[in-house]
């Protein structure tokens, strides 16, 4: 339905309709188990959402793209994380939310084929997240990226008593933004 409906829009002169129908067709084909489809079109939305002068969607689509690369038998972490980069600079206000997925990457990245260095990237990805969604006021979605740093900390950084205090600052935080049910 989608793809189709694309078709249809796909020589107006005004292409973000066609960007939104080419990145809901990519939806589509993910949530049917097709990731290789759902990349070609989220690829496709990108291109076109840049040419409708709308980064904040290409960054969007780009990062879906990333996700597709790691959905598949033999998942390409380094080149999904390569697109986080890519969706990182397309787009000044997806930044916060694209390094937030870019940490969630690394930590779902296995251990045995992850490059040891990224695990102090994640932890500098996820601080300037969290500090970005506090200054934007999404106070929930900067308490998880306190507790994704802490999640790095204590797992690949391998420093329990640093990722204990991550977590209690982020409980703390919780408490006084009245959230606190994200920590329990």
């Amino acid at each position: 339905m989608f793809i189709s409906a694309a078709t249809l829009v796909r020589d107006w002169p005004d292409q973000a309709p066609h960007a939104s129908l080419t990145h809901e067709a990519g939806d589509a084909l993910d949530a049917a188990g097709l990731p290789g489809d759902a990349e070609a079109a989220y690829r496709r939305a990108a291109d076109l959402w840049r040419a409708a002068g709308q980064p904040d969607s290409a960054a969007r689509a780009i990062r879906a793209v990333a996700w597709t690369l790691v959905q598949r038998d033999d998942p390409d972490w380094a080149g999904a994380l390569a697109l986080f980069d890519e969706a990182a600079t397309a787009s000044d206000a997806e930044r916060a939310e694209t390094l937030f997925q870019a940490v969630q990457l690394v930590l779902d990245w296995p251990a045995v084929t992850r490059p040891a260095d990224l695990a102090g990237r994640a932890l500098a990805m996820a601080d300037e997240a969290a500090a970005a969604l506090r200054g934007s006021g999404d106070l929930e979605r900067a308490i998880r990226a306190d507790l994704l740093a802490a999640e790095a900390l204590g797992g690949p950084l391998a420093d329990p008593d640093a990722a204990a205090a991550r977590v209690a600052a982020a409980r703390q935080r919780a408490v006084d933004a009245g959230v606190k049910h994200l920590v329990e």
